[in-house]
């Protein structure tokens, strides 16, 4: 939204009438086509149809049914933009292009990329595996014994398989991968990246309206290194940062607007992005105790009853699509839904407590209510407390962000990182303090970035409800945000904050850097954007050139080697090769501690191989003890990774002393450089 059409919060009668006189714009068509397929998708998927083309159909038909009810006109939104824009745009894009695979198992990336192979081939969350089903039930039994990270077996008879996790994020990887082919499950990221962009400027129009802030947040949500880091490592923090943001635009606009085609334009759009939002990763929890205080204070008459309608509804709306994915994911994903559950009950009080508070808070809004209807109501005038809070908003930022002393001590004092329960690489020690929650956010947005956060509620002269509301919002949120107050490693684990936080936080960057170039000091802040835009590209352009993961094609070479009618056993579980291998590439691959011992099991597996017409394979990873056969091949299987020297992934963090390249990001390359060597077992039966 422009901010010469930014509107105020009393109602017009006139524009009230004018129902149907809104236009849609290209922006609100892109986030609507995104809205529709996503839920289209989900829904299919409830019902095992998931059907990439269906979804695709249904999404561009509605959207061209609200471009035809709306007004939609090309010549009005034909794209318009600055020079500077265009280079922000280009420069996060160029930074976001290389494509790192990261097919390999064990952890969430690889996860998602598995199952977006396994979503786009059957179309169903469950899969069968074809090799299970072959072996006998005594045979099956040691196939299972292999665990491996949120895959499982649902259906034993029918050797169904699932991963357990977030749907949303694989199924938009899998859309693109049909349309693009391999490239397209990094163009998804890319997609998802621009839609994150386009939210943030019109977030900040929409809280500040200054087109100098908006242009600002928008090119430091395009150049942040975190950001571009999640943008080509497969997590869906990319995704949830797109939607959560999209979702704040259109929160706000459904209160604010006047224009009742856009206020019911609006409010879908605001549960369609919540609802992407809760599908790709439940986020929405976080934002309860916000959605709980806000419906509270709607039921009190500190503004219009028009304007209080429209929050509460807001609040339900967003409250509500989150309890639909949270009954999606009891009736659908079972092994996913209790350990949520569980999490959830442990932070939460029990359901009898948060029913009395429920009950409490129901008691004094229809009190205080009542006392004002009556005489009393010159006694107490509840409206003043709008500029209230929007004198005290800015200053519980710091009041937050100060609470993060406590588990900042707790880190000194035990030396162990909950909620995994990880001890610090080297023992207590005065450089700890860099895996706290706080020192990470401080080099995401620089330290300079940092101090511009910390300053806001001087500089900032000119406040207003919106913003001091973002800024209590914020606060909330980083109060849930440090139940998980301690980042084992970047950028991993700093993928916490890239949803909402580090975006919330940037704004802030960017309004008060605004702010200081508009005073009297106007060359500090200058100074001081340059500074953060420096150090933002910097560890950007520090990412290029590599590969976080393994390399391209690695996997592609062993399903190359290893073909379908082949019979692979391995020794260990190694989680990065034995999920690519089973889900995407759905070769046969056999975990068997100890070959020599099990030889009913090998017999079994090597007439599977021979009626097949392939072969049984014996893989080896480098360091194990090698038969005394020829190898048939060996391939690399090299796994590299950016770190900063407190990287956990090959153990390189323990027994060394912390170095003063663990205080700042990521930036140098560490690769662990291995091989598989294969052998042929059917060769010795010949």
């Amino acid at each position: 939204m422009k901010s010469k059409e930014k509107a105020s919060y009393a109602p017009s009668t006139n524009t009230e009438k004018r129902t149907q006189e809104y236009a849609i714009t290209t922006y609100e068509l892109v986030v609507l086509f995104v809205g529709l397929a996503s839920s289209a998708s989900i829904a299919l998927l409830a019902v095992e149809r998931f059907a990439i083309l269906l979804v695709l159909t249904f999404a561009a038909l509605g959207t061209a049914v609200a471009a035809f009810y709306f007004g939609y006109s090309v010549r009005k939104n034909v794209l318009r933009t600055t020079p500077f824009m265009s280079v922000i745009v280009l420069a996060g894009l160029l930074l976001r292009l290389e494509h790192w695979p990261n097919l390999t198992g064990g952890q969430d990336q690889g996860l998602y990329v598995n199952m977006a192979s396994a979503l786009r081939r059957t179309g169903s969350l469950e899969f069968i595996d074809k090799f299970r089903e072959e072996l006998s039930t005594e045979t099956q039994a040691i196939y299972d014994q292999a665990v491996l990270l949120s895959v499982s077996v649902v259906d034993s008879v029918r050797s169904a398989i699932t991963i357990e996790f977030y749907p949303l994020h694989p199924i938009w990887m899998a859309i693109n991968e049909y349309i693009f082919g391999p490239y397209g499950r990094h163009l998804s990221l890319i997609g998802f990246s621009l839609l994150g962009m386009a939210g943030a400027y019109h977030l900040a129009l929409e809280i500040d309206s200054r087109k100098s802030v908006a242009k600002l947040f928008t090119a430091l949500i395009a150049i942040n290194p975190a950001l571009v880091f999640f943008a080509k490592f497969p997590v869906g923090e990319t995704v949830a940062m797109a939607f959560a943001l999209n979702g704040f635009v259109f929160a706000i606009r459904s209160v604010r607007s006047e224009n009742q085609g856009q206020r019911r334009l609006a409010y879908l759009l605001t549960g369609l992005c919540f609802a992407g939002l809760s599908f790709t990763r439940l986020q929405v929890l976080l934002y309860l105790p916000f959605l709980g205080v806000v419906a509270f204070l709607s039921t009190l008459p500190i503004a219009t009853q028009q304007i209080r309608q429209r929050v509460f509804l807001v609040s339900a709306l967003i409250s509500g699509v989150f309890f639909i994915s949270f009954l999606y994911y009891r009736e659908y994903q079972t092994g996913m839904y209790l350990p949520l559950k569980e999490t959830i009950e442990d932070a939460l009080p029990s359901l009898p407590v948060l029913g009395i508070i429920a009950v409490v808070g129901l008691a004094i809004s229809l009190t205080i209510n009542y006392y004002l209807k009556t005489n009393h109501s010159k006694i107490i005038d509840l409206s003043k407390l709008l500029p209230t809070v929007i004198k005290i908003g800015p200053w519980t930022v710091l009041l937050a962000l100060a609470l993060s002393t406590k588990t900042l001590i707790d880190l000194y004092q035990t030396g162990v990182m909950y909620p995994w329960d990880y001890p610090v690489p080297d023992g207590p020690n005065a450089l700890i303090f860099r895996f706290h929650i706080l020192y990470r956010l401080l080099l995401f947005v620089s330290p300079i970035g940092f101090l511009l956060l910390l300053l806001g509620p001087w500089v900032r002269k000119k406040r207003s409800l919106i913003f001091s509301v973002l800024c209590i919002f914020f606060s909330l949120l980083w109060v849930v945000t440090l139940t998980r107050p301690y980042t084992p490693y970047l950028y991993y684990y700093g993928r916490y904050l890239a949803v909402d936080v580090l975006p919330i936080s940037l704004f802030f960057v960017a309004a008060t850097g605004t702010d200081l170039y508009n005073s009297s000091r106007r060359w500090i802040g200058a100074v001081a954007v340059a500074a953060v835009m420096a150090w933002s590209m910097l560890f950007s352009v520090l990412q290029l050139g590599n590969t976080e993961g393994e390399s391209n094609k690695t996997l592609e070479a062993f399903a190359e080697e290893v073909t379908k009618e082949d019979v692979l056993v391995v020794s260990i579980v190694d989680q990065r090769f034995i999920v690519p291998m089973r889900v995407t590439f759905e070769r046969s691959v056999f975990v068997l501690a100890d070959v020599d011992s099990s030889p009913e099991v090998i017999n079994e597996l090597h007439g599977i191989a021979k009626e097949r017409g392939g072969r049984l394979l014996l893989g080896v990873l480098q360091g194990l003890p090698q038969p005394e056969l020829a190898p048939v091949s060996e391939l690399p299987f090299d796994d590299c990774l950016m770190t900063n020297s407190d990287h956990f992934r090959g153990q390189i963090h323990m027994n060394t002393p912390a170095l003063r390249q663990s205080l700042i990001l990521p930036y140098t390359w560490h690769c662990h450089e291995t091989t598989y060597t294969f052998y042929d077992l059917g060769s010795e039966r010949s």
